[in-house]
């Protein structure tokens, strides 16, 4: 594998996007500094033990939609029942 798509790129890239989708999605330069300032194992520790979440949780859960779009994981399905038994 290529050093581009290591976990330490990875966690860059994403990084870096959450800040700029923040910054784009309104939030203030305390709120910017305050996501900055968290450690990965803030977030760690929040999703392994569903602990108390870090303290910029509510800013970015509550970002505009398109600006949480921008760096959300995940997937909608779109789907129908099929009608009948085939």
């Amino acid at each position: 594998m290529s050093g581009n798509f290591g976990p330490g790129m990875t966690l860059s890239f994403l990084s870096a996007n959450i800040i700029d989708a923040a910054a784009a999605g309104g939030a203030t330069a305390e709120q910017l500094t305050e996501i900055g300032a968290g450690t990965i194992g803030d977030w760690a520790r929040f999703w392994q033990t569903r602990a108390a979440p870090p303290d910029s949780f509510a800013t970015l859960q509550n970002l505009p939609q398109t600006a949480q779009a921008r760096v959300a994981a995940g997937f909608e399905l779109l789907a129908r029942k099929p009608i009948g038994d085939r």
